[in-house]
């Protein structure tokens, strides 16, 4: 396989990551030969196809290109949740402190102690839709502070398909 980064550093194990940019990085000890590096990725060039694939599949399902500017992403973010944030506070009776924006690229929301929702501007990137589920599972958070039956009862309730929607985020 052509394009693969590999980082040589002080660990004990192999693994293989795949970035959504779809760059293959191997990362292995530093004494690691070529030849094991080279039959470390055969060995797992099976997972390195699927996954590439499923990253593809996903990166033709977002709304903007990933390196799109945080700018935008921030201003769309401003633009779009605090309706959906109301909408979803009216029909479940939880309402937030407040909700505030973040530039996290992997958690994409989160529900504080205090009742302070926050969403990554990296959630525009996704589906409407699944900007939607993210929104009313953090409200549900105000309720449910885990991810227990009843938290997924409640998230249910509002939301009968939530799992189609809860897929579009992941890789």
């Amino acid at each position: 396989m052509e394009n693969i980064r590999v980082i040589k550093s002080d660990r004990r194990t192999a693994s293989v990551e795949i970035s959504r940019d779809l760059t293959v990085t191997v990362r292995v000890p530093r004494r690691f030969t070529q030849a094991q590096i080279e039959a470390f990725v055969a060995r797992n060039s099976a997972w390195i196809a699927k996954h590439l694939e499923l990253q593809r599949r996903r990166g033709e399902t977002l709304r903007f290109p990933v390196d799109t500017d945080p700018a935008f992403l921030r201003a769309e973010a401003e633009r779009i949740i605090p309706p959906l944030v109301e909408k979803y506070s009216a029909l479940t009776g939880l309402k937030p402190k407040a909700v505030k924006y973040s530039s996290a690229k992997k958690r994409l929301g989160s529900c504080a102690p205090d009742g302070t929702v926050r969403f990554s501007y990296t959630l525009m990137l996704y589906p409407l839709d699944a900007v939607e589920y993210v929104v009313l599972h953090e409200l549900a958070h105000l309720k449910e502070r885990n991810h227990r039956r009843g938290f997924y009862a409640l998230v249910e309730r509002y939301m009968p398909d939530w799992r189609e929607r809860r897929a579009m985020l992941k890789g």
